[in-house]
């Protein structure tokens, strides 16, 4: 195929490709995709939201073992506790 051929169906797809992704972020944290054989929305999270989703983050300086220790309660043991569980003032005057 001719280069300026290419070059000419590269720019038409890039061109498609930003007229799709134009409309496709919006406020509501939804992607809204438009195409000529593509109509839809997607719930969007940011990759930090994900990340973050399922643990426990600590409250305090002191308290990240206490965090990962009610992640590890919470996921597989399906206990619903918070690092405030096991901090200074509800460890039984222990001071840790």
């Amino acid at each position: 195929m001719n280069t300026v051929i290419r070059s000419f169906l590269r720019m038409i797809c890039g061109l498609l490709l930003c007229s799709i992704l134009s409309n496709a972020l919006a406020d509501d944290g939804r992607a809204h995709l438009r195409g000529p054989s593509l109509a839809g929305s997607v719930k969007v999270k940011s990759w930090k939201a994900l990340r973050d989703e399922r643990v426990v983050k600590q409250d305090l300086d002191y308290s990240c073992g206490a965090a990962s220790l009610a992640t590890v309660l919470n996921e597989y043991y399906g206990q619903p506790i918070t690092d405030g569980s096991f901090t200074e003032s509800d460890a039984g005057g222990y001071g840790y």
